[in-house]
């Protein structure tokens, strides 16, 4: 489900996901609880649930640099560890682009820092457009 609001519950367990994440994930950026409130109205999170506890999310903004096509960005997303390799991340991407195609999004963009993240991305469509490369000094 794709959300701009999240109750309280979601809130405290979407931040908690985001310390796991930093925890894990050598690149990760912390966000605050701030963020999370999503007083922004261009930005988007997709709740990923096991039952009724939040195990994932996927976050997303409004590309507003182009203006021909509506363009949307896939910023990150986090599955619990022990919840991956069951479909959760495919399904809830599926999810998404049956939601944005229904809200006459035109492009999903994506970076994928990692080659599993992209072998992901690629299972449910989308296609490499260029490289990126990048160098830490």
């Amino acid at each position: 489900m794709l959300k701009n609001h999240l109750s309280a519950k979601e809130l405290n367990q979407v931040v908690d996901l985001d310390k796991e994440a930093h925890k894990e994930i050598s690149w990760w950026k912390r966000t605050g609880k701030k963020d999370f409130q999503l007083q922004n109205k261009a930005m988007f999170l997709y709740m990923i649930y096991d039952k009724d506890k939040v195990i994932g999310f996927i976050r997303l903004s409004e590309d507003k640099r182009r203006t021909k096509q509506k363009t949307i960005c896939i910023e990150d997303i986090f599955i619990k560890k022990e919840f991956r390799k069951r479909g959760y991340g495919k399904k809830a991407l599926k999810n998404i682009i049956s939601a944005l195609k229904k809200d006459k999004v035109k492009v999903i963009k994506v970076i994928a820092p990692k080659q599993f993240q992209k072998k992901l991305y690629e299972a449910v469509g989308f296609k490499a457009q260029y490289v990126c490369l990048d160098m830490k000094l």
